[in-house]
């Protein structure tokens, strides 16, 4: 069954300038419960957990994106670890504990560790992920023209 976009809405409340709780000069620590855009549990069920191998934790500052059954967008910074290349992603990571092993890391050849230019991955994963109502791939905006109302931007990356 083919897997169809579908417009997600996101409920906008007042924001709170106290989103950033703590900033140093590479990196600011942010208290998600104050952001201005709240959202369904499962309103993006495309955002996947990135982990490595023998170390039970996700990183919280990075995700990825499925984009396909077998294939997840993400910064380049987010692939690996102190020099360890991720070896699984969990998605759905919010609602589900499957987890898929990555089977190869595609990193822009122009990326340079610590620049924000070509900072961009692929994860080609070495099952396919089976669409279901908690997971599925992002909708991926096809048009040359952006809409004038409104884009959600998802993801997070070390310097976020």
């Amino acid at each position: 069954n083919p897997v169809g976009c579908a417009f997600l809405r996101s409920y906008l409340r007042n924001q709170d300038t106290e989103v950033v709780v703590g900033e140093t000069n590479d990196a600011q620590t942010l208290d998600v419960s104050r952001a201005l855009v709240s959202y369904a549990s499962n309103e993006f069920n495309h955002v996947v957990g990135i982990y490595w191998q023998n170390y039970p934790y996700r990183r919280e500052n990075c995700t990825g994106t499925l984009i396909s059954d077998d294939t997840v967008l993400l910064l380049a910074e987010c692939t690996s670890n102190f020099g360890v290349a991720a070896t699984h992603v969990y998605i759905g990571w919010l609602l589900t504990t499957e987890n898929y092993p990555i089977s190869e890391t595609i990193i822009h050849p122009e990326y340079e560790e610590g620049s924000p230019y070509n900072n961009i991955a692929v994860l080609k994963l070495a099952k396919r992920v089976k669409f279901s109502t908690i997971v599925r791939p992002v909708c991926i905006w096809t048009s040359p023209e952006i809409p004038p109302s409104q884009v959600d931007v998802l993801g997070r990356g070390r310097q976020d």
